[in-house]
């Protein structure tokens, strides 16, 4: 806890925020290259913290969880 509230306080909350936001923007470039939709269909209602997909009914009983890092 002390480490990352350490980097917090480097990076600047400001920073952080605008970090966010470029990763999500970053995801939903890569999930819509990959035909999935997203659950929220305005992007101006979507929150950069949380990202959710629709599952088509065909799909449903084969998901499977992926863990991504990005940088």
């Amino acid at each position: 806890m002390r480490e990352a509230l350490a980097i917090s306080s480097e990076e600047g909350l400001k920073e952080q925020w605008q970090r966010h936001e470029n990763m999500h923007h970053m995801l939903w470039d890569g999930l819509k290259s990959m035909g999935l939709k997203s659950f929220v269909e305005n992007d101006s209602e979507r929150l950069v913290t949380v990202n959710t997909i629709t599952v088509r009914h065909s799909a449903s009983g084969n998901c499977r969880a992926v863990h991504t890092t990005l940088g």
